[in-house]
């Protein structure tokens, strides 16, 4: 049939030539992601999905025998199915009728529930002597990757914005937007699954739609309590220093993506572009968003694990390795880095005060940073951001000292 056709007139294609297909097959499948009908088409599949699953009726509102849906009026027939054999449903819905009708109800709630069973299903945990690495099969980190994406979309749908202007263009309104989902997508276990998907093993973009999703869910004036307190209760089990030193990997890879890359000349009107994984700077800065202390801490020690990773350190490390090669894409980064640094600190947060000024050169990054010009490509109006970014960070490390001495002696 056709279906054998094509595979063996790509096995003759291959024996043929290998390296030239491997090749041409890298470029083709390029050519796909830039193209703007398929990620259009793609886009539309995405949202056709979340249409379907929207509308679910909700638990709350089906409790009484109701056929309303979740906010989006009566449901008819819903059907949705996850490939690779995870999740498939189906219910219908009539108006009126008794809790007793028999009819085979799909409530949204139990269905988001079973797509994030059906993504943690699929982790396979490898212990290779004193290292414990997480391995998912290639269909389904397509699958989870999908389903990740769909869940962040759902956010963005009511934000009516994406993670990436949510900074500079969202508030309260779009908080109450999401806040009904937020407690759906916490108590179904997204927050732990985000969590646990952050390790060696798993496919890095896997790793990056999961921080985006944790950003998206993360994201809220003051912070995020309930899903903060969620990831703090998960991080601080014994074990969960896979997350933590796969987070150290990811900032050292950035790290070294800076040394690849040098000083970045960009031309007029182009904005700075960073790896994906730069996300993950942002995620804990969220963490701690609202002066959460428990969260604040564990980025320091982990006493629950054998060994801790001390990932203020790291955050150091990276503005030492950025002030080398003085850019704009530098700036950009070290601008993210400042920021996290800064929600670790504040509140205070003692403990974290301590360590940065007496056990790092925080200091002495942040002094010479103030007493640099402009080089290269390098923009004024960034710059002095950066530096008032370092004006906040210095006042933090003071806040609360009252008599002590230490730190105002080092500063």
């Amino acid at each position: 049939n056709l279906h054998e056709a094509y595979f063996a007139s790509a096995n003759e294609y291959i024996a043929a030539d290998e390296d030239k297909v491997g090749k041409a097959y890298e470029a083709f499948v390029q050519a796909l992601n830039d193209d703007a009908n398929v990620q259009g088409l793609l886009n539309g599949q995405i949202q056709e999905f979340i249409t379907k699953i929207e509308g679910l009726p909700s638990k709350r509102t089906s409790a009484g025998a109701t056929s309303s849906g979740s906010g989006t009026g009566g449901v008819s027939t819903v059907g949705v199915n996850v490939g690779g054999g995870g999740a498939s449903s189906s219910s219908s819905s009539g108006g009126g009728g008794g809790g007793g009708s028999g009819r085979n109800e799909v409530l949204f709630e139990p269905f988001i529930e079973k797509l994030v069973s059906h993504i943690r299903g699929s982790v396979q945990i490898i212990i290779h002597g004193d290292e414990t690495i997480k391995f998912i099969p290639p269909n389904a980190t397509k699958t989870s990757l999908w389903l990740l994406k769909i869940f962040r979309t759902m956010i963005e749908n009511r934000w009516g914005m994406s993670i990436y202007e949510r900074d500079d263009d969202g508030g309260e309104e779009q908080d109450d937007a999401v806040a009904e989902l937020m407690v759906v997508y916490n108590e179904s276990g997204m927050t732990e699954l985000c969590l646990d998907l952050i390790s060696k093993g798993v496919d890095i973009t896997l790793q990056s739609e999961a921080l985006k999703l944790l950003v998206g869910m993360l994201f809220k004036e003051g912070g995020a309590l309930a899903i903060q307190k969620s990831i703090h209760a998960h991080l601080s089990r014994s074990g969960s220093d896979i997350f933590f030193r796969t987070v150290r990997q990811i900032l050292h890879n950035l790290m070294t993506w800076h040394e690849w890359q040098g000083v970045v000349t960009l031309a007029d009107g182009e904005d700075p572009t960073l790896p994906d994984e730069i996300i993950i700077v942002r995620c804990l800065q969220l963490f701690c968003e609202g002066h959460f202390k428990p969260n604040q801490d564990i980025l320091r020690e982990q006493p629950q694990n054998n060994t801790s990773v001390n990932l203020l350190d790291d955050f150091v490390l990276y503005l030492q390795k950025l002030d080398r090669f003085r850019c704009r894409t530098s700036t950009a980064a070290g601008s993210a880095v400042s920021a996290t640094v800064l929600e670790v600190i504040q509140g205070p947060c003692e403990h974290n005060q301590d360590h940065f000024a007496l056990n790092t050169e925080l200091i002495e990054i942040l002094n010479r940073k103030l007493r640099q010009h402009p080089e290269n490509d390098c923009d004024e109006g960034e710059e002095m951001e950066f530096k008032k970014g370092a004006i906040d960070i210095l006042q933090a490390l003071l806040e609360g000292q009252g008599r002590k001495t230490q730190i105002y002696e080092r500063m």
